[in-house]
């Protein structure tokens, strides 16, 4: 009996510091993650312009009456700009010089576009709204709104992922994948769908890089009381890359 009281104080002591070394894990792991938390937001500098430099390659397919028709895929490199005017209302003004034309657009901090929505096309995705708090490595993030195609407004949604956070270099790698749903009727379909990831560089609060894939289809169909029948079908696939070339202030 004697020797019985040490070895149940002994066993009291060994919980007692398991205990207090699985809660220190526990804080440990807590206050690494949230180390590792960032905010992912546009820092456009006034006066400063942004050198991108874009291409595209799209590749097609038909089918009409039974008879398949293809395209090769052709590819296209071109430059655009992106001049900040200033910052007013919480929004970034910026002129986007694109084919010799140019856009203003008004930005918010997040990459909501405030003025001309239109923009949030296939062509420009590159403004994609980010969660306006701190996002942690494999937090998801869903947005989802109507945007202009033309003189027609769509619903669609975008699925976000903080794939993974570089802390030496400040570079944020970000999935995202978005759906579209296009206006059909009993003889028209449309789908639309685009997935691809975005490099942000925190510290110059730009996209220093992205690659994206877009899908279309468009199928005109003939439908005969419950029997559906395709006339003919059009699917058009394009492939992005996107690279910042340089700042000049």
């Amino acid at each position: 009996m004697i020797n019985q009281k040490p070895t149940i104080l002994q066993n009291q002591t060994k919980a007692i510091s398991s205990l207090k070394i699985a809660v220190l894990c526990l804080l440990s792991a807590l206050i690494c993650r949230g180390a590792f938390a960032v905010e992912v937001k546009f820092g456009f500098r006034p006066g400063a312009t942004y050198e991108y430099e874009l291409t595209s390659t799209s590749s097609s397919e038909s089918d009409a009456l039974g008879i398949d028709y293809s395209h090769s895929p052709t590819s296209v490199t071109s430059k655009f700009q992106v001049k900040t005017i200033d910052f007013e209302k919480g929004a970034f003004i910026v002129d986007i010089k694109f084919n010799d034309q140019t856009y203003r657009r008004y930005i918010k901090e997040n990459g909501e576009i405030s003025g001309a929505p239109g923009e949030a096309g296939k062509q420009v995705p590159f403004f994609i709204s980010f969660p306006a708090f701190d996002w942690q490595p494999e937090q998801r993030h869903q947005v989802t709104r109507q945007i202009s195609l033309g003189r027609i407004s769509v619903p669609a949604g975008w699925n976000l992922l903080l794939k993974s956070f570089d802390p030496d270099k400040q570079i944020a790698e970000i999935w995202f994948a978005a759906n579209l749903k296009l206006p059909e009727d009993r003889l028209r379909r449309k789908q639309f769908s685009q997935k691809g990831r975005i490099f942000f560089d925190l510290a110059a609060g730009v996209i220093n890089q992205a690659e994206w894939n877009t899908e279309y289809s468009f199928n005109f169909i003939n439908k005969e009381i419950a029997v559906v029948r395709e006339i003919w079908e059009i699917k058009e696939r394009t492939s992005f890359k996107l690279k910042l070339l340089d700042i000049k202030e």
